[in-house]
């Protein structure tokens, strides 16, 4: 994977600084020898400072698509099990870019803890879709009494991730939903909230009786539709 490419599409946009610096830069061209020539040269800085070269919408989609491929094995090693102990259904995984969390005092984390997410901005594509270089990828497993969760962070821009596995009995299962969330976006670098910026985006929720939540972002929750109504009837059957 390309990272340094990939960083491109998650760069923020230039700073009013910046661009007063570019606006007195394009004024001293101007009084170039030749004002076309420095006329040009301007119009590069502005067009490298706006619309540098970076992968498209569907490419950081698809490179996010591609870091579901290849982690089952793992997934089960990490949780410690084996194919033959979670044979009762097919296993289910997804993933969805991962927009952090918000701690106690309102402050923003930064998940992977990886200094050039916090360089990093949240795009909005064309399709209005809100992005982050962090993707969250899903695996559930289904034994004969309990889900097996494991669920990894992986950074679009580097090669940090982290991991993490939880357990849920079928008799404590409260509810499996998806839903459509929307929450305020924060600045990645002071962990403070940006006025008015906001995302909205899919999740999948495995809530327990103690209410303690198993909660993942999905990229699109359509694409998991019968894989989750497949989930609810084994819970509804595990239950009795």
């Amino acid at each position: 994977m390309d990272y340094k490419r990939n960083a491109k599409y998650f760069r923020k946009r230039p700073s009013g600084k910046t661009l007063f610096i570019w606006g007195v830069i394009t004024l001293v061209l101007f009084f170039f020898p030749i004002p076309v020539i420095g006329g040009l040269i301007s119009v590069a800085i502005g067009w490298f400072l706006w619309f540098m070269p970076r992968p498209t919408d569907s490419e950081i989609d698809q490179m996010a698509s591609a870091m579901t491929q290849g982690f089952k094995q793992q997934a089960l090693k990490k949780l410690g099990i084996d194919e033959d102990e979670v044979k009762i259904a097919a296993p289910i995984s997804f993933w969805g870019y991962d927009f952090g969390k918000v701690n106690e005092r309102g402050i923003w984390k930064e998940p992977l803890n990886d200094t050039a997410i916090l360089k990093s901005s949240y795009p909005v594509g064309k399709d209005k879709f809100t992005r982050t270089p962090v993707v969250r990828v899903s695996y559930f497993f289904f034994s004969e009494k309990e889900v097996h969760y494991y669920a990894r962070l992986c950074s679009l821009i580097s090669d940090t991730y982290t991991e993490f596995t939880e357990v849920v009995s079928y008799k404590n299962i409260v509810s499996v939903k998806t839903q459509n969330e929307e929450m305020p976006l924060y600045d990645m670098e002071s962990g403070k909230e940006i006025p008015g910026a906001k995302a909205r985006y899919d999740s999948f929720a495995l809530r327990n009786s103690g209410g303690e939540t198993i909660s993942c972002t999905v990229r699109d929750a359509s694409m998991i539709e019968n894989s989750i109504k497949a989930m609810r009837n084994l819970v509804k059957e595990k239950q009795g």
